[in-house]
């Protein structure tokens, strides 16, 4: 990247070029940035874009179904400063065809350490954020990008921030943790706009480090905090309980985790006082265990991290601290990119086959509900032959393994 960033943002556009956004050097004394940039993954090449409207860092950022960017809320003043003072309500879109941003209004209330999630029906939920004084605000807004409007949604019971958010399959939505409450989880409904208990996380969870993923049957695996936590945990949204899965091999203080296109899950990265790695480890969801499949060029912390069209990833920027696993906060340029796993490929033959039993189209036209079967000794994945539509398949460890028909909802 140009210029080093942390608390950054950074999404995949609809042409499968990478935008980042905003940060800061994370230097004492360090003020926001309103630079955007653009990673092409097809020449490899940096570009610059048009700069926001005005600086932020800890911000989000959301792309909408049209293909625009949304950003909303954010820290407006130096590092070290008071946050309080400096937090700010506006948020603006971005028009990738033009390289400019806009103004889409503001936000209901100050938010930063806020948490934005894309709905099926296009809408953006918001939850959550420091505001002021108070950590971990209660208070939750949807922006409709049809009329441009925000509005408020139902309150989740205890305040969050920087908790983790995924839509589930029967289009409710799960938060996890987050502070002040950080093993406490609800789930939303669109429906009725209200908030309801869906238990609690085993471990403590916030999103500096937090993965969600949508594994098979509905189910959301959760892995990561700041403090280094090994342990990963299974949501199922049908028992609306939690259980454990594997541990990572490492701990990755204030890790980074990507979900694939093919579904594959990512984690990895990460300082702290126990622990200094760049290992990246990847789920297999059949035997529930981590694997290593490859490091960082770095030791870094809360890099961001981007799926891309290939079947690989981008990890970009972060921080690194000047003694290790201690000391003062510097901001990286550094861009990390993981190719595609080597068995993205369907099955023995390399086709990705399926056999479609129904096909029920949703009225909003925004997704997509397909029946496959998939055969003896596969599971679902994307590879880079069919990055779109209906999943593919590939190889598992056992041929008896994954032979039965299952409901996946795909975006189209």
């Amino acid at each position: 990247m140009s210029v080093p960033r942390y608390e950054h943002a950074a999404l995949r556009l609809l042409d499968g070029r990478v935008l980042v956004v905003g940060g800061t050097s994370v230097q004492d004394g360090g003020e926001p940035l309103a630079s955007a940039e653009i990673f092409d993954p097809v020449s490899g090449a940096w570009s610059a874009t048009g700069s926001m409207r005005i600086a932020r860092r800890a911000h989000e950022a959301v792309r909408l179904t049209d293909g625009r960017v949304l950003v909303m809320g954010a820290i407006g003043g130096p590092v070290g400063g008071s946050a309080g003072s400096s937090i700010l309500r506006s948020a603006e879109v971005y028009e990738p065809s033009t390289g400019t941003w806009s103004s889409a209004g503001s936000v209901l209330v100050q938010r930063y350490g806020h948490t934005a999630l894309r709905l099926r029906d296009g809408r953006v939920l918001v939850v959550g954020s420091h505001s002021g004084s108070v950590d971990g605000q209660r208070s939750t807004e949807l922006y409709d990008p049809a009329t441009g409007r925000w509005s408020t949604t139902g309150s989740t019971a205890t305040g969050r921030m920087r908790a983790g958010l995924v839509e589930l399959e029967d289009d409710r939505v799960l938060v996890v943790g987050g502070y002040v409450s950080r093993t406490s989880c609800e789930v939303w409904s669109p429906v009725s706009g209200t908030w309801a208990p869906v238990g609690s996380t085993i471990v403590t969870r916030d999103r500096n480090a937090l993965l969600l993923a949508r594994l098979s049957q509905g189910r959301v695996l959760v892995a990561g905090n700041n403090f280094g936590e090994s342990r990963a945990e299974i949501f199922d949204p049908a028992a609306a309980g939690w259980r454990t899965t594997g541990a990572l091999s490492a701990r990755h203080f204030n890790g980074v985790g990507v979900q694939l296109d093919n579904g594959e899950v990512i984690f990895g990265g990460g300082i702290g006082p126990e622990s200094l790695t760049s290992s990246l480890e990847r789920y297999d969801e059949v035997s529930e265990t981590w694997s290593v499949v490859g490091a960082l060029g770095s030791i870094r912390s809360m890099a961001a991290g981007v799926p891309l069209e290939d079947g690989g990833a981008l990890f970009l920027g972060g921080y690194v601290n000047s003694k290790g696993a201690s000391g003062t906060p510097v901001g990286v340029a550094s861009v990390d990119r993981l190719p595609p796993l080597a068995d993205l490929p369907g099955g023995a033959d390399g086709s990705c086959a399926l056999s479609v039993t129904s096909i029920e189209a949703k009225p909003q036209g925004t997704s997509t509900t397909i029946s496959l079967t998939v055969p003896a000794g596969k599971r679902w994945a994307r590879s880079p032959t069919c990055p779109r539509g209906p999943p593919c398949c590939r190889r598992v460890g056992s041929a008896a393994a994954h032979s039965r028909s299952r409901s996946r909802r795909i975006r189209v």
